[in-house]
């Protein structure tokens, strides 16, 4: 039973919110990318920018503000160079990349697991954590 106490703090914060991205297919496995949770309405403004990950040359505009949105909001990464430095978590190590579908499919995932939109979201066993496509989960 929740009862008011006068003078009590009231607010209630809610804990951010971080999806990791895990690559079990072979040409990316072990790679994990851990992004935060966006505002509803950053989401859905984003959510018209979503280019086709197959055609990478749609709006150069929509295409970049895009992958700002998505360094701006990487937490981590152990991407690495080939000579094993790794790239920042950031504008600069996303614009590091030289296969385009391959980061417009991190951020496609990670818009589409917000959103509760990928037709692969599973439920795991941990009710907190959610698995779609790369997989990504809610930790």
């Amino acid at each position: 039973m929740v009862r008011y106490q006068p003078g009590a703090n009231m607010g209630y914060r809610k804990p951010a919110r971080h999806f990791k991205l895990s690559f079990e297919d072979e040409e990316y496995n072990g790679l994990e990318v851990i992004v935060k949770s966006l505002t509803i309405g950053k989401l859905l403004e984003v959510s018209s920018l979503t280019p086709d990950p197959d055609s990478p040359n749609q709006d150069v505009e929509a295409t970049e503000k895009l992958l700002h949105i998505f360094a701006d909001n990487l937490v981590s990464w152990n991407l690495e160079d080939e000579d094993g430095n790794p790239y920042p978590a950031n504008y600069e190590g996303v614009k590091a990349q030289d296969d385009v579908p391959f980061v417009l499919r991190m951020a496609n995932a990670w818009l589409e697991g917000m959103a509760g939109l990928n037709s692969n979201l599973e439920k795991t066993s941990n009710s907190s954590e959610n698995t779609v496509s790369l997989p990504m989960e809610t930790l």
